[in-house]
Parts: C-alpha cells; sequence; structure tokens
C-alpha cells in the first residue's frame, strides 16, 4: 500500500512504587536501539504523597536518563492529558 506510514510509540507502563529493573532497561533499550523514543508512564500516583510521587519520578529519569516520565493516577484522573500532550508535541509528525 503506497502512502501508508508506521509508527512506533512505545511508551512503558509501570507501578510508580517498582523500581527499574532489568526488564524494563530491555525494553529501554531495545527501543533505543531501534530509534523509537520512550515514553514511561508511573501508574498508581495516588497511592503515594506528592513529595514521594517527585521522587520516584527523579528516581525513574536518574536511572534511566529519561526526561519522558510521567505520573499517572487513574483515581484521580491525573497524568494521561501530559502524556498525550507529549505524544502530539514529540512523536506527532505532520
Amino acid at each position: 500500500v503506497t502512502g501508508v506510514q508506521t509508527c512506533a510509540l512505545p511508551i512503558l507502563v509501570m507501578d510508580i512504587r517498582r523500581s527499574w529493573t532489568e526488564d524494563e532497561e530491555l525494553m529501554r533499550r531495545f527501543s533505543e536501539r531501534h530509534g523509537f523514543p520512550i515514553a514511561v508512564v508511573l501508574a498508581k500516583a495516588d497511592k503515594l504523597s506528592y513529595s514521594q510521587v517527585l521522587q520516584a519520578v527523579a528516581k525513574i529519569k536518574k536511572a534511566t536518563g529519561l526526561s519522558a516520565v510521567f505520573p499517572s493516577s487513574a483515581t484521580k484522573k491525573e497524568g494521561p492529558a501530559a502524556v498525550e500532550d507529549y505524544i502530539f508535541q514529540n512523536w506527532i509528525k505532520e
């Protein structure tokens, strides 16, 4: 089919209370090796205090070298808008 583009937008969703493990690192390296930018969504942010959320985000950013790390809470409906904005600003090309 002519003119059809494919895109790969890997988004790694993990529990905010977990540490970065070799499994996540494997996915990050795979994505990097294939030229796909990756974002990390830290789910269940409502389980932590605000300062703990900030610490968790900083910890993942430091462990990965990624800047696209977003806390998210389905209960509080926080996070998806920031991820959506990031996707449109950085991955959607016209």
